[in-house]
C-alpha cells in the first residue's frame, strides 16, 4: 500500500474560489500522515480522528500550523488544558527538533519524552479514557 493514495478527487472553480471535494484518503492502519497548507492564504487546515485527540501530539500539530482539531468528547479536557498551559514558541521549538529526525520511533520517542516530562496528569487521563 503507497503512504497516502488520493481518490475521487472532485475539484471545483467558482469566480472567487477553488475547492477540492469527495477526497477519500487511503492511510495504512498505524500509519500517520499529515497534509498541510498555508492557513495564511485561505487554505485552512483541520484535522480529525485518533491523532487530533492525543494530548501526546497537540503540540506537534499546532506548531504545524493546525488551528481545528476534532476529537471524542471525553479528551478536550486534556487537550484543551496543554493548550492553555503553552505557548506557541515551545511548540514550534519541538516541531523544528522533530522534522530533522529520520524515522517514526524517533519522533514519537522525542515527542512522548516530552509531553510526558511537561504534561503526565493530561497523558494519565488521556490514556485512562
Amino acid at each position: 500500500m503507497p503512504l497516502l493514495a488520493l481518490n475521487n478527487i472532485e475539484v471545483v472553480y467558482d469566480s472567487v474560489a477553488l475547492a477540492v471535494k469527495g477526497v477519500s484518503i487511503d492511510v495504512e492502519r498505524g500509519g500517520l500522515v499529515a497534509l498541510l497548507g498555508a492557513n495564511g492564504a485561505g487554505k485552512p487546515i483541520s484535522i480529525c480522528g485518533d491523532m487530533a485527540g492525543d494530548p501526546a501530539f497537540t503540540w506537534v500539530l499546532l506548531g504545524l500550523g493546525l488551528r481545528s482539531l476534532s476529537m471524542s468528547p471525553h479528551l478536550i479536557p486534556a487537550v484543551k488544558s496543554i493548550i492553555g498551559a503553552s505557548r506557541l514558541d515551545e511548540m514550534e521549538a519541538l516541531l523544528a527538533t522533530v522534522l530533522p529526525l529520520r524515522s517514526e520511533t524517533q519522533v514519537e520517542d522525542l515527542v512522548m519524552g516530552v509531553m510526558r516530562e511537561r504534561f503526565p496528569l493530561e497523558l494519565a487521563s488521556a490514556e485512562k479514557s
